[in-house]
């Protein structure tokens, strides 16, 4: 079922966010364990696991570089700590300022 992300909310430092989108992605390093005994098939195991993701906000909601983040819509929960870096765009005319904030999850990332 397709749900819309105008209940979706970034909590950032204790600090709700209104933000205009977010994303998050899991990425698993795949290490080649093809070896003589794999009868011809390419074999791999689970490296490290990697989390990002990011927001945009037309708020600056950032006071450190190492933050509690919750990210979350009607479907979906995730939460963990973050190293974050932000970006600025301040365009003259036809939009607000946004601010573009990029995570780096570090330990351990809950999802429900």
């Amino acid at each position: 079922m397709a749900i819309s992300g105008k209940n979706g909310s970034v909590i950032f430092n204790s600090v709700s966010a209104c933000v205009t989108e977010w994303n998050v992605s899991n990425n698993i390093e795949r290490l080649d364990a093809t070896n003589t005994c794999s009868g011809g098939k390419r074999e791999y195991v689970a490296g490290i696991n990697e989390w990002t993701g990011s927001f945009t906000s037309h708020t600056y909601v950032i006071a450190a570089s190492t933050v509690a983040v919750t990210l979350s819509n009607d479907d979906i929960t995730i939460s963990g700590t973050a190293l974050a870096d932000f970006s600025v765009s301040s365009p003259v005319q036809g939009s607000v300022v946004e601010y573009t904030y990029d995570l780096a999850f570090t330990g351990t990332v809950t999802v429900s």
